[in-house]
């Protein structure tokens, strides 16, 4: 077989028919429908109720001067306002943009400035947000999610969500909106470094939703129990999908293995996504073999991340135990979850065959295709309408940040147009099933939270105690990843790093969300570089794998 043959297709499944041009008409051609779409802590919307809450919400935002093409930021944790605040972007034709729950004031404000947003919905109980956010610039309107009387002399606070929403009317605007048209603004880190505002249009959530449906024989009687984060593309396009072919989401706060487990048992669950760490903690659980998953459950879908092929097989076993089966998939924030999925079998350690309607190749620095083989490593790269738009800045007429997007968005030889080239690095067997070795950039992965070390390393370098530093990411067996810091201590401290370790922690913490503060740290006299000054992080990360190893590191 040849580099340009294309090897055998993970089934020989059509997408589902185009019939819509946007997300609206989406949410449209379920609108009179009386079937539960969302439940929450004991609450309950049907497509119907939800349709009207979300034409309510988008007239509140055109009340407060909202406009087609403006970013409207959310910041919460899952919940029904959630998932209207998202629609009621797309209903005005605005930019969903959510923000990561667990960012602090400073991280909120840097992407308010960022993105330009103007209009705000943020959860009451996180003060200092609200707070800040309403002291940044260009913020007029917050809308809080919860009452609280702390912000009766905030005047960008406009009122607190059900009570302006009972005010509003039911009515459609009928803004147009078009397939090319922005549909949402993910930042997949911090707001400082290296992070990206990822850009997606209407286009490609429609066609996201076509080929998970084909992927995963989607249908209206999808009951999916959601516990990922809908700030983080995975738990987003849940949504989406789930709209998409008219199923049914229940719908989790947070995380906690127990509670989990025992959602798990829901008679009516057919669909579950997790990320690794989740199902790591969940087989972590002394009494996992004592919970009964539902008998109409087909998938456990793992992504985000590589799920250990130990994890795969103790899932299996313990947990399914024949009521589906575990399935690793690949996708990532700017391709919308739309990549490879192990559905056909079950192969430990591989990310499976590419979904309908993705094109996936391996290639080499110079964009040729790579046969197949295990010694055949090359870059993944991804092609389709599912593909983002390119990185934000709001600075450009465009709102693309070409330095940033061109780099990673540029042809291969071979194949005709724009390919995303992912950074991910694998190869594809000669059965035409991938696997991912390693990757490329050098970037964090905690619990499936991809975390920039520039921008820790940016915090941390304002300590006086801090003569040199450098951030990165360490094998954790729950986690993934975890943090580690290594530092040089200035003269100061030279001889008080157990001060300093203190006081960079409280630093971190004060600046930054929980799961960018450092968990290791490392002091030392000098940094190890190479001939031209660039550290060598890779050493600090053997040096910390050895360690494991002996059992003298986590």
């Amino acid at each position: 077989m040849t580099p340009l043959e294309k090897p055998a297709a993970m089934t020989a499944k059509k997408l589902p028919e185009a019939k819509f041009q946007n997300l609206n008409e989406v949410l449209d051609d379920k609108a009179k429908s009386d079937k539960a779409f969302v439940i929450y802590e004991g609450k309950k919307l049907t497509y119907k109720q939800f349709y009207e809450t979300v034409l309510k919400l988008a007239n509140v935002f055109l009340s407060l001067g909202a406009k087609k093409g403006d970013f409207i930021g959310i910041q919460t944790t899952n919940s029904i306002e959630f998932c209207v605040a998202i629609y009621a972007c797309y209903r005005i034709g605005a930019v969903a943009t959510p923000l990561i729950s667990l960012w602090m004031a400073r991280e909120v404000a840097e992407a308010i400035q960022r993105a330009k947003m103007e209009i705000m919905v943020i959860k009451a109980s996180i003060t200092a947000v609200v707070k800040k956010a309403a002291k940044t610039e260009p913020v007029k309107s917050i809308i809080i999610i919860g009452k609280s009387d702390e912000y009766a002399d905030t005047p960008a606070v406009k009122g607190e969500f059900w009570e302006m929403i009972e005010k509003a009317p039911a009515k459609d605007p009928k803004i147009p909106v078009k397939e090319e048209d922005l549909a949402s603004c993910h930042f997949t880190s911090g707001t400082t470094g290296n992070s990206k505002g990822v850009l997606h249009d209407h286009k490609g959530y429609i066609y996201a939703g076509r080929v998970h449906t084909a992927t995963f024989d989607l249908t209206a009687n999808e009951y999916i129990n959601l516990v990922l984060p809908m700030y983080h593309i995975f738990g987003f396009v849940n949504l989406a999908s789930t709209i998409y072919v008219g199923g049914t989401i229940r719908m989790l706060d947070k995380f906690d293995p127990q509670v989990l487990l025992k959602a798990l048992e829901d008679p009516n669950m057919t669909l579950f996504c997790g990320v690794p760490s989740i199902y790591k903690m969940l087989m972590a659980q002394d009494n996992v073999e004592n919970f009964t998953i539902c008998p109409k459950n087909r998938w456990f879908i793992s992504g985000a991340g590589p799920l250990p092929p130990e994890t795969e097989a103790d899932l299996n076993k313990r947990l399914l135990r024949g009521r589906g089966r575990v399935c690793q998939a690949y996708g990532g924030t700017e391709d919308i979850c739309v990549g490879t999925a192990n559905i056909e079998k079950a192969v430990p350690g591989a990310i499976g065959k590419p979904m309908p309607g993705a094109e996936i190749e391996y290639v080499d620095d110079k964009g040729n295709i790579l046969p197949l083989g295990k010694q055949n490593v090359g870059e993944l790269v991804n092609k389709g309408p599912h593909i983002m738009v390119g990185y934000l800045n709001r600075d450009s007429k465009d709102l693309i940040d070409h330095k940033l997007s061109d780099p990673v968005m540029k042809p291969i030889k071979g194949r005709e147009g724009i390919w995303y080239w992912s950074g991910d690095v694998g190869y594809r067997d000669e059965a035409g099933v991938c696997y991912l070795t390693d990757r490329s950039k050098d970037i964090a992965k905690v619990s499936e939270r991809l975390v920039y070390p520039s921008e820790i390393e940016m915090v941390l370098r304002n300590h006086r105690g801090v003569k040199e530093l450098a951030v990165l990411g360490v094998p954790h067996k729950i986690y993934g990843e975890q943090l580690l810091a290594v530092i040089i201590p200035s003269a100061e401290f030279k001889d008080k790093t157990e001060d300093l370790e203190r006081e960079l922690k409280a630093l971190a913490e004060k600046e930054l969300a929980k799961y960018k503060v450092p968990r290791v740290w490392w002091f030392k006299n000098q940094l190890q570089t190479n001939s031209l000054g660039k550290v060598l992080k890779k050493e600090y990360r053997d040096q910390y794998i050895k360690l494991q190893e002996k059992g003298k590191a986590e």
